[in-house]
């Protein structure tokens, strides 16, 4: 059998659909790549979870790679700290792509580790959690401004690619950022943007919808990024995901095969990945052989029981209150998306504690402003069968008080 070329869970090996996106960004790095000085305020990828963003920015920044950029990387996390793993971050980016390391820089980043980790930084991120507008420690701003100008102009020289191009900053999940820290690198980004013309820099970020909102509220100009949303990809787009890798083994796919994957898988990218490595997986299919619709119907059984797990999985991490919400959820929409007002109503009483837990455990999502669906399809069934809006779940975690 041939190692399977699907992903679930990581960044599928053909993108497919993402031309208009994939432009979007080299035109948004062309600046950079052409005249040497810092793009426009960042650009940000949002979408519904397991939409591709992380996979378009992957590629994007592959191909920055190979443009001549150094790339560093880093991933927002429940809203914990990261400008201390971004600037370490950017570290190992310098030193892979050999850039001459000046004790000044080391000692920036070791600055950048120090300062948002002073208790000021801590009272910011409170003071977001209250609805205040505070204002960034210039501490923290200062030490950002100076890592990233530091940091952009070595990369323009780094020895790896001659003369190199400059600094791409890839933040993933930056919904998830630190209230705080966003804000310092905003400001820091902005106070940038005077002397645009002596910094090789680019900074791009994928987040959820609701980042916008996050966005601004963490400084008012962040609503200026630059906001590319990734659409739902059409069933030739998904079926070209699923076909073209095989094909590049010289295995090919019946094609009531594949409309049997994309059923099973809600069209949803994610799910597609999975389906489709099941199948491979039953088919166990050699240089020159054809997945057939039987081999699609045995492997989507393995693949519909990886789905299930994952929402196994999701429903048992919530609590008692948080589980009947998520099946008020499931009662009023089920795949669609419903008015809070109705959710509220249903519920009996404010959902605001609960909805915050649901949305920072990626169980639901902002549709638009003021409805709420879930992140994955096919939860709202599995939602219902488990339990009933009337009949609260309990379990070792009790009530939440």
């Amino acid at each position: 059998m041939l190692i399977s070329p699907y992903k679930p869970g990581g960044t599928p090996p053909y993108l497919a659909g993402r031309s208009r996106e994939l432009q979007a960004i080299r035109d948004f790095l062309a600046p950079v790549v052409a005249h040497g000085e810092k793009a426009d305020a960042q650009m940000v990828l949002h979408g519904p979870r397991g939409i591709g963003k992380t996979s378009v920015m992957a590629a994007a920044a592959s191909q920055a790679a190979e443009d001549g950029f150094v790339v560093a990387w880093t991933s927002c996390h429940r809203k914990e700290p990261f400008l201390a793993d971004l600037a370490r971050s950017i570290d190992r980016a310098l030193e892979r792509a050999e850039v001459t390391d000046p004790p000044r820089l080391r000692a920036t980043v070791d600055r950048v580790a120090l300062e948002v980790g002073v208790p000021a930084v801590a009272k910011l991120s409170a003071d977001f959690k209250r609805g205040h507008k505070p204002t960034p420690p210039s501490g923290a701003i200062a030490a950002v401004e100076d890592l990233l100008t530091q940091a952009a102009v070595a990369s323009s020289g780094s020895q790896t690619h001659g003369s190199g191009v400059g600094l791409l900053i890839a933040i993933d999940e930056l919904h998830a950022g630190a209230p705080g820290e966003l804000a310092i690198l905003l400001n820091a980004s902005q106070n940038l943007n005077r002397e645009r013309e002596h910094y090789p820099l680019a900074i791009l970020g994928a987040g959820l919808t609701s980042t916008l909102g996050i966005l601004t509220s963490a400084a008012t100009f962040g609503e200026r990024s630059r906001w590319l949303g990734l659409p739902e990809l059409q069933d030739e787009d998904l079926a070209e995901a699923i076909v073209a890798p095989a094909t590049e083994l010289g295995v090919s796919w019946h094609p009531d095969a594949v409309r049997l994957v994309l059923a099973a898988a809600h069209r949803y990218p994610h799910f597609v990945q999975v389906m489709s490595s099941a199948v491979w997986h039953a088919a166990r299919p050699d240089d020159g052989g054809t997945i057939s619709p039987h081999d699609a119907r045995a492997g989507i059984i393995v693949g519909q029981q990886e789905v299930a797990d994952l929402y196994r999985a999701r429903w048992d991490s919530l609590t008692a209150a948080e589980s009947r919400l998520a099946a008020t959820i499931a009662h009023l929409g089920g795949e669609e998306a419903v008015d809070r007002a109705a959710i509220e109503n249903a519920f009996g009483g404010d959902i605001s504690p609960y909805r915050a837990r649901l949305l920072d455990k990626a169980v639901i999502e902002e549709a638009t402003r003021g409805q709420l669906c879930f992140t994955l399809p096919g939860f709202a069934d599995f939602v219902l069968a488990e339990a009933d809006a009337t009949a609260p779940k309990t379990n070792h975690r009790g009530n939440d008080g």
